[in-house]
């Protein structure tokens, strides 16, 4: 029964010591042979090697704010990037039965093709172009299913998996690195051959201008921002990719890099609950999805009863975890809920049967309790802040950013994602 099916990330993460057994076993065995292998292929390709950049993590269950948490991070000194859900493409080659191999690594052009490096078979295909199913995809809650008949995957291989979702998404993150430093040496190029900067914005025009006029020669080196004056001066340039599934690959993120910074922020549970219903109307992606179900009414005709199917959403489907019945069964508020868009809440049997918005208040309480043991767990990577103060209060605000190794915060009066009535 698709109620009775249970997150194995869910139970992997309530238990922490386990998990981070996983994650820094499958770190030290995959990631140096992994890192070679991707070494070799961007060598072949004529692309840069790694670059040293330190990475800020924002995590949040959905509708707290992290759109606004990505706003505040891009704002600060010294961070070349921040993205909300980013996209990580996929690099690394599955076999038939949909196991990574990783071994093989796929190397993107910028014509958006992909060939494969000489671990790989001949007659293997190419990665589909960006925008088609299945090629490029946002970090997802649990493994991806194997194909049908295949051995499920091990808690071993599943580590591993994770592992090579986040090299792949520290590619995404080099990419981001390496196109700053080539619009700051575009920029310096442009003031030393005496034309004109681009890119500089309000405040980079009135300095250039500023400068020219005091005759201060070629000394401004601007990027593609204004906030970003001077990032040779900082040790490392940051980047910031914030998500609600980066929690299920926490522990990896800290065996991989040990300095990273994780903010969490958290909303009141029921804000949320009535936030995620008015947004997610006809999907759910918290329970598995059932078929489309066609039974005859008393007069004879064809009718399709709404509490038994929801859009099927591939975006965002995988980007959440399906919540079990046991899971919900304390959520559960009383027939004739109508938080599973149509569902009279009971089941043929007369019996109560989650809906949707026990399922959300579930993923909720799992997040916030996973959320709290990684504070515990790892003090020096991991914070949580409640949502209202961290964008609200200045004093907060401020902890948050030095937290992050922002050592000048720059405060920003940013707003909740509200729609306007």
């Amino acid at each position: 029964e698709p109620m009775k099916y249970e997150s194995a990330t869910n139970r992997r993460l309530r238990n922490p010591s386990h998990a981070q057994e996983l994650a820094t076993e499958a770190v030290h065995q995959h990631v140096q042979a992994a890192t070679v292998s991707d070494a070799n292929a961007t060598s072949d390709a004529g692309t840069s090697s790694r670059r040293a950049c330190r990475v800020v993590l924002g995590l949040g269950p959905g509708r707290s704010g992290t759109k606004s948490l990505t706003e505040l991070l891009a704002a600060q000194i010294g961070c070349v990037h921040a993205e909300h859900e980013m996209v990580v493409k996929r690099r690394y080659r599955r076999d038939e039965s949909g196991r990574v191999d990783p071994s093989s690594t796929f190397v993107q052009h910028d014509t958006g093709g992909a060939t494969l490096d000489g671990n790989s078979n001949n007659d293997s295909k190419p990665q589909k172009k960006k925008g088609s199913w299945g090629s490029d995809r946002r970090l997802e809650w649990d493994a991806p299913r194997l194909v049908r008949g295949a051995a499920p995957l091990t808690e071993q291989e599943e580590a591993t998996w994770r592992v090579l979702r986040l090299l792949e998404q520290r590619y995404v993150f080099d990419e981001w690195v390496l196109q700053h430093s080539e619009e700051d040496a575009e920029s310096i190029g442009h003031k030393v051959s005496g034309s004109k900067p681009r890119k500089l914005g309000a405040r980079g025009w009135r300095k250039y201008n500023s400068n020219g006029e005091e005759g201060g020669g070629a000394t401004f080196t601007e990027g593609k921002n204004s906030k970003h004056d001077d990032i040779s001066e900082f040790d490392a340039p940051v980047v910031a990719a914030v998500s609600s599934a980066g929690l299920a690959y926490v522990h990896e993120c800290v065996a991989l890099d040990p300095t990273i910074r994780i903010v969490v922020l958290m909303r009141p549970r029921e804000e949320v609950v009535e936030s995620f219903l008015k947004k997610s109307k006809g999907r759910n992606h918290w329970q598995r999805h059932e078929r489309r179900r066609r039974s005859q009414d008393d007069t004879g005709k064809q009718s399709t009863r709404a509490a038994e199917y929801v859009q099927p959403d591939k975006t965002w489907d995988s980007a959440f975890p399906n919540m079990s019945e046991d899971e919900c069964r304390q959520f559960i508020l009383a027939a004739g809920n109508d938080g599973n868009d149509g569902d009279d809440g009971v089941s043929e049997d007369g019996a109560l049967r989650p809906d949707k918005a026990s399922a959300i208040r579930a993923y909720w309480e799992l997040y916030n309790a996973i959320a709290q043991d990684l504070f515990h767990q790892y003090p020096l990577n991991v914070r949580v802040f409640d949502m209202s103060h961290a964008l609200n209060d200045a004093s907060v605000q401020e902890g948050l950013l030095r937290f992050c190794g922002f050592d000048e915060p720059v405060f920003s009066a940013v707003h909740l994602n509200k729609k306007k009535k």
